[in-house]
């Protein structure tokens, strides 16, 4: 599978556009998209005023075809608040499969007490072309887990579109407990929460890890 995705190509990635909003600005560096948006001020005799601003950077699927949008994001709130597709956000990660033409909207807004911004940083941009690979779910040790709600107990191989997520679900043997959900092929992380839902863009072998 290639992914449709170039880095470094300004502020988005190849076959994804983003047009930016309001009051925020946004900067790229690195691979990475950084949003800040502060109040405006006014002054007075008793002091400035503040009064709270919003941006918003939104992402579109330019493809031409059905695609899987993700990243990772990271946020200082500073009394403020962000959304990322119309859900409060507080850092994490996101992915949403896209038709063409398809957006999905990032938001900040400042507090209105102060200059402090609030930005939000989002890592690990990409845009998946929607294909079918194969992901081999390892027969568990020291506990038990399920892929879509069907237990696995022995080595299992699960056909996915890149675009979908796979719910999944582990549970510690006594004695144990869960630490991660790991890519064997990767050798990486790709979860530490018990229970998940995670997209995959190649072919891999995966396994739950209890310690």
């Amino acid at each position: 599978v290639m992914p449709a995705y170039a880095e470094n190509v300004n502020t988005g990635v190849e076959g994804l556009t983003a047009d930016s909003s309001g009051s925020a600005t946004w900067t790229t560096s690195g691979g990475t998209i950084t949003g800040s948006v502060k109040a405006s001020s006014s002054s007075g005799c008793s002091g400035p005023t503040y009064t709270a601003q919003t941006g918003t950077l939104t992402f579109t699927n330019s493809y031409g075809g059905t695609a899987l949008l993700s990243f990772n994001y990271t946020v200082s709130l500073a009394g403020g608040s962000a959304t990322v597709d119309g859900v409060n956000a507080e850092g994490g990660s996101f992915s949403k499969a896209l038709n063409a033409g398809d957006t999905v909207a990032v938001a900040i807004t400042s507090n209105a007490a102060d200059s402090t911004a609030t930005t939000i940083t989002i890592s690990n941009l990409k845009l998946t072309a929607e294909a079918n690979v194969d992901v081999t779910f390892k027969a568990p040790t020291n506990g038990s887990y399920t892929v879509d709600g069907a237990a696995v107990s022995a080595d299992t191989v699960k056909t996915v579109k890149t675009t979908d997520s796979v719910a999944l679900a582990a549970t510690a043997a006594s004695g144990y407990k869960f630490y991660c959900w790991y890519s064997n092929t990767d050798n990486a992380i790709l979860s530490m929460k018990a229970s998940d839902s995670l997209s995959f863009n190649k072919d891999q072998e995966v396994v739950a890890k209890f310690v």
